[in-house]
C-alpha cells in the first residue's frame, strides 16, 4: 500500500466521512465548555520481586471489565472512520497514528507478575482487542486476545547503549499496524541494565488517545502490584468502549444536539482562514509525514509569573497560554483571523474518564485580532469565545 491516489469511490466515501465530521463538530459537545449559554465560556477548557503470581489476585479485576465474552461487532465512530480513511492513503500515513509511551522502570522486576497484569489490561478493555473491518464500518472486538511481552536486551552496548534505545524506539515506532488483522497494541521491555527496565507501550490511535494511556499506566501500577503482592486488586469495573460507541450515537440524535449545532455553524460561518506562515521553503506538493519536534521547558519561574497573571486577569492558565500562542501566530503571519485547533477529551459519559480508547477529538476554535488589544485585554476576547 504505497499509492496515494484516490479511485472515485474512495473520494465519495472521503467526502463523506468528512461531512460527518463537520456535522459532528456542530453537533458535539466534547466536553470542553464553550458558550453555547452564557454561562459557558472557554475558561472551562484545558481542565480538562520474584515470587510466583497468584493468579486470583488478578482475576476479579479482570472479570469486571469483560462484560459479554462473545464476539462483538459495532460500528466505528466518526472520528475512528477518519483514522482509518487517512490510514489508508499510504503506509505512511497509517505508521504516523502509532501512538507509544515509555516507561522507566528502576528496581527488582518481576516478569511474570508484569506479564500477567498487562494481560489483565487487555482483558479488562474492549478496545484493546478491537480489529478493524477492511472495508473500515465496523470494528469487532475479539474475545479474547493474548499478548505477549518480548524482552530486548541492551544491556551489554559498549557505550553505544543510548544510541542502541534511539534507534529501537524509532524502529519500533514505524512498525506497521494491520488494522484488519491487529493486534492494535503491543507491549515491549528493553533490558538497560540488570534492575533497569523501559517498558514500551505502543497502540494505533484509532483504538486509543492520550487519556487512555494515563488509564492503562495508572491501571498497570494497579494490577502489577496486586500480583507482587499475591492481593486481590481494588479496581473498579472498566467501562465498556461498545457502551461509549452506542451512547455516542444516541447522544449525536438528541435534542440537545441542536443548540450545540447551532454554535458551531456561527462559530465557522463564511470563509476559513488558512494560516500563512513566512516560511523558508515551499510545502512539498505531497504529505510525507516527516517531521519532528521542538521542546521547550519553562522553569519554576515563568511558570508561577504565568500562573500569577492568570489570577489576577480571573482566567485559567490554560486561557493564557492558548492567549499567547494565538497572539504568536497572529504576529507571524500578519492574518487578523486564525484558527487553533483544541484537543478534547470527549468523554462525557458516566463513567467517561476511566474509559480506554478513541474519544478525543479537535475543536477548531476560531479567534480575530481586532483593534490592536493589549495582553489583558486580549485574555478578555479568548476568555469570551
Amino acid at each position: 500500500m504505497t499509492s496515494s491516489a484516490l479511485s472515485p469511490e474512495s473520494a465519495q466515501r472521503l467526502l463523506e466521512i468528512v461531512s460527518k465530521q463537520l456535522d459532528l463538530l456542530a453537533r458535539y459537545d466534547l466536553g470542553v465548555a464553550f458558550p453555547v449559554q452564557p454561562s459557558r465560556t472557554l475558561a472551562d477548557a484545558g481542565e480538562g520481586a520474584a515470587q510466583p503470581v497468584q493468579e486470583s489476585a488478578i482475576e476479579s479485576a479482570v472479570a469486571v471489565g469483560v462484560g459479554q465474552r462473545g464476539p462483538k461487532v459495532v460500528p466505528l465512530t466518526d472520528a475512528q472512520q477518519q483514522l482509518w480513511f487517512l490510514s489508508q492513503l499510504s503506509e505512511e500515513a497509517s505508521i504516523a497514528y502509532n501512538e507509544s509511551v515509555s516507561l522507566y522502570l528502576s528496581g527488582a522486576l518481576d516478569l511474570s507478575a508484569l506479564q500477567h497484569a498487562i494481560q489483565a489490561l487487555v482483558d479488562r478493555h474492549e478496545a484493546l482487542r478491537i480489529v478493524i473491518d477492511p472495508m473500515g464500518q465496523e470494528q469487532q472486538i475479539l474475545p479474547a486476545l493474548d499478548i505477549q511481552l518480548p524482552l530486548v536486551d541492551l544491556s551489554n552496548q559498549n557505550g553505544q547503549q543510548p544510541i542502541a534505545v534511539e534507534r529501537w524506539l524509532e524502529a519500533e515506532s514505524r512498525r506497521l499496524m494491520d488494522l484488519a488483522k491487529g493486534p492494535l497494541f503491543r507491549v515491549n521491555l528493553l533490558k538497560l541494565a540488570p534492575e533497569q527496565f523501559l517498558l514500551v507501550m505502543t497502540a494505533h490511535h484509532i483504538i486509543i488517545d492520550g487519556l487512555s494511556m494515563s488509564v492503562l499506566l495508572h491501571e498497570l501500577g494497579e494490577l502489577y502490584s496486586a500480583s507482587v503482592a499475591q492481593q486481590a486488586v481494588n479496581l473498579p469495573a472498566a467501562p465498556l468502549f461498545s457502551q461509549y460507541v452506542n451512547w455516542l450515537s444516541a447522544h449525536l440524535q438528541s435534542d440537545a444536539m441542536v443548540t450545540q449545532e447551532s454554535y458551531w455553524l456561527e462559530q465557522l460561518k463564511g470563509a476559513l482562514p488558512v494560516l500563512e506562515l513566512p516560511l523558508d521553503r515551499q510545502r512539498p506538493p505531497l504529505q510525507s509525514y516527516a517531521g519532528a519536534v521542538t521542546t521547550l521547558m519553562l522553569d519554576q519561574e515563568i511558570t508561577a509569573a504565568l500562573v500569577t497573571l492568570s489570577k489576577q486577569q480571573g482566567v485559567t492558565l490554560f486561557m493564557t497560554l492558548f492567549a499567547a500562542y494565538t497572539l504568536l501566530l497572529h504576529r507571524l503571519s500578519g492574518q487578523e483571523e486564525v484558527i487553533v485547533g483544541i484537543p478534547a477529551a470527549g468523554r462525557a459519559m458516566p463513567e467517561g474518564q476511566r474509559i480506554v480508547g478513541y474519544c478525543a477529538h479537535l475543536l477548531p476554535v476560531r479567534h480575530a485580532l481586532v483593534d490592536n488589544p493589549n495582553f489583558a485585554e486580549l485574555l478578555q476576547t479568548v476568555r469570551n469565545i
